[in-house]
């Protein structure tokens, strides 16, 4: 698993909104907020949540390149490799993988390459090696 770097955009908004959080009794009810103060604090906010927005939307964009990607690879595949990938998944996952068909002869081309390709996204997602 890879470290993140403390610099990056979404580490950056984070520590920026951390710094303008604040306890309730940190606030003085007594003194009324600048005007201009408040449009600073607003560009933060509004910069903070632009930077948490654009690290989320490259986050998706990757996973869905990712997942065209394995797509593609799925397509090249032969019937035999794929019902063979899938009997590897189920051998690695042993009785806690439960498959809708358990002869896979019957199965249509198509609908093993999406079982396939939704037992790699699965594992994926729980970080199980390939």
């Amino acid at each position: 698993m890879t470290e993140r770097c403390p610099s990056s955009p979404d580490e950056q908004a984070l520590r920026l909104l951390e710094a303008l959080h604040g306890q309730p009794e940190d606030i003085d009810a007594d003194v009324s907020a600048d005007p201009a103060a408040l449009a600073r604090i607003q560009i933060g906010v509004d910069r903070a949540f632009d930077l948490a927005w654009r690290a989320a939307r490259e986050h998706a964009k990757q996973q869905a390149m990712s997942r065209a990607r394995r797509r593609d690879d799925l397509l090249a595949l032969a019937r035999d490799a794929i019902i063979e990938r899938i009997h590897a998944w189920q051998e690695r996952l042993g009785p806690s993988l439960q498959l809708a068909h358990r002869d896979l002869a019957h199965v249509p081309d198509d609908d093993l390459r999406t079982m396939l390709a939704d037992l790699e996204e699965l594992a994926e997602r729980r970080d199980l090696p390939a």
